[in-house]
């Protein structure tokens, strides 16, 4: 796709961003109100972007021939999508493929996986699947020469990262800069997201700072005599938020569109815009706690 040459490229992205936003709000929230929290990410985007590329072509964009979708492009992420929904939402699959269990344990500390339920897994599977059922198979071994050949040193800044990450959880450094932040008292609310933002940069996972965090925001909430469910959505907020500034995330991004190297700049341009959502955020939850 490409922005119509008669669209001042300013006003374009700000507009495009805006009814991005809205496309993919609107499904999320009818979702969690229909069916609950599984489906609204995953349900907002499917919905959200369908009815996004519908009105950017029909109102803003002109589609170059070239560019067209075709079903065998769409393949790999529909076939994905299934696999997903199949796995999470039929409790038979779920509890077949979650059954198989490797973990590890060594000196206190354990961990381990379900690797037939595990993401990396479906998307490997739906892949492959897709290249076999559209007759691209033979693009699936040079391919995956190039991104391990690209992604290998990537890999590495990313192990340093988690190790990191684990460092600081086992090490109780992320429990003390809570207990630090706690003694905000009433206030809480406007300091509540960038909890869940630091979650996020530290650990590089939105997943990894809500298991770290939302404990503590549930009590502090209640220390404070806040509605634990709002403090508790504020963490979640946050903690999607921080994926802008998480240095795990911003590696993995950079390498994807060629900027490897750059890390330090894409986090600079990141920084300020996800202060102020943050900040934002924190201003509407502290309106809001006030109306309990």
């Amino acid at each position: 796709m490409r922005l119509a040459t008669d669209t001042p490229l300013t006003r374009s992205q700000t507009g495009i961003a805006l009814l991005a936003a809205v496309c993919f709000l609107a499904p999320a929230l009818l979702l969690a109100w229909l069916a609950g929290p599984e489906l609204p990410t995953l349900g907002g985007a499917l919905i959200g972007g369908a009815m996004f590329a519908r009105m950017l072509r029909s109102r803003h964009l002109k589609q170059a021939s070239e560019g067209e979708w075709r079903l065998a492009d769409l393949a790999p992420y529909l076939l994905i999508v299934a696999l997903v929904m199949l796995t999470r939402l039929i409790p038979p699959v779920k509890d077949l493929l979650s059954g198989l269990w490797l973990g590890w344990e060594w000196s206190g500390f354990s961990g381990g996986m379900a690797p037939l339920y595990h993401p990396g897994t479906l998307l490997a599977t739906g892949l492959a699947m897709a290249a076999l059922m559209t007759g691209r198979e033979g693009l699936l071994r040079p391919s995956l020469v190039a991104a391990v050949r690209r992604l290998a040193p990537v890999a590495m800044a990313l192990l340093v990262m988690l190790a990191l990450a684990r460092l600081m959880v086992h090490g109780g450094l992320i429990a003390r800069l809570a207990d630090t932040a706690s003694g905000a008292g009433a206030l809480w609310p406007l300091l509540s997201p960038f909890v869940g933002v630091l979650g996020t940069f530290v650990s590089g996972s939105a997943t990894a700072s809500n298991i770290l965090f939302t404990d503590f925001q549930a009590a502090t909430a209640r220390a404070l005599d806040l509605p634990v469910l709002l403090l508790a959505a504020t963490q979640g907020l946050g903690a999607a938020i921080g994926n802008a500034v998480a240095p795990h995330n911003i590696i993995a991004g950079a390498a994807t569109v060629g900027l490897s190297g750059r890390d330090g700049e894409v986090l600079a341009r990141t920084l300020m815009p996800v202060l102020a959502y943050a900040a934002s955020a924190g201003a509407l939850v502290f309106i809001a706690s006030r109306q309990f």
